[in-house]
């Protein structure tokens, strides 16, 4: 596959291989010795997941050391690696408000409104928060702290709390996941799916899909609550 990429496809950035900490990666034989044989075979970089501890990251490293002293694992494919790995580093290094812009426009124009999402300074918005996944991760910001409201966080078995006569602001994350959170989805509410919106719930005022839960994406929705 890695030959395929190279010579018939042409490819020449990084290749990337997955979690070596899966059964069907590193288990069967050793997370060690499948990144020495992942970076033989031309991998570039190699995915160590959320469960590695510092021993185990270090157990790779002496693997890889030693297979380059032995001479399992040729010290000029290793160079070809980092190489690979640094440009893609650099490439992707951000420079300070060079394109802050050019992503809020973005996260403007991915954004999808049905219905009025305007919502007074009186509104509460209520954040429901699943466990985060390995892939994406906790969420760094919520939708309240840059619409500048009142805010609660709700996570799994926490009931929802009253909101009286104020307009109310659902910020679900992959709804169509998590049935607890289409549960506390009442008519009326303002809905922001700020993960995959496949699912649309029905007899709100307003449904708003970010496609991202990043801080350009839901300042992105915090502008259009506010319109």
């Amino acid at each position: 596959m890695v030959e395929l990429l190279r010579t018939e496809l042409g490819f020449d950035g990084v290749v990337m291989t997955d979690a070596l900490e899966m059964q069907g990666a590193g288990g069967p034989e050793g997370m060690e010795r499948s990144a020495v044989r992942a970076l033989a075979a031309g991998a570039d970089a190699l995915c160590l997941g959320a469960d590695m501890t510092p021993e185990l990251v270090e157990g790779v490293h002496a693997a890889i050391v030693s297979a380059v002293r032995d001479g399992r694992l040729a010290e000029e494919r290793l160079a070809e690696a980092a190489r690979r790995v640094a440009e893609l580093a650099a490439w992707t290094s951000p420079r300070p408000l060079a394109d802050r812009e050019a992503g809020a426009e973005a996260a403007r124009r991915a954004l999808r409104v049905e219905g009025d999402p305007a919502v007074g300074e009186n509104a509460l918005v209520i954040e429901l928060w699943p466990e985060p996944t390995i892939a994406a991760g906790a969420a760094d910001h919520g939708l309240g702290e840059l619409l500048g409201v009142e805010t609660i966080r709700l996570h799994e078995g926490d009931p929802l709390p009253p909101a009286g006569d104020r307009p109310l602001v659902l910020a679900l994350r992959d709804a169509h996941r998590h049935a607890w959170q289409r549960e506390l989805v009442v008519p009326g509410a303002v809905v922001v799916e700020t993960g995959v919106p496949a699912w649309r719930p029905a007899d709100v005022q307003a449904y708003v899909a970010t496609y991202g839960a990043g801080r350009a994406n839901l300042a992105a929705a915090a502008e259009a609550l506010r319109s």
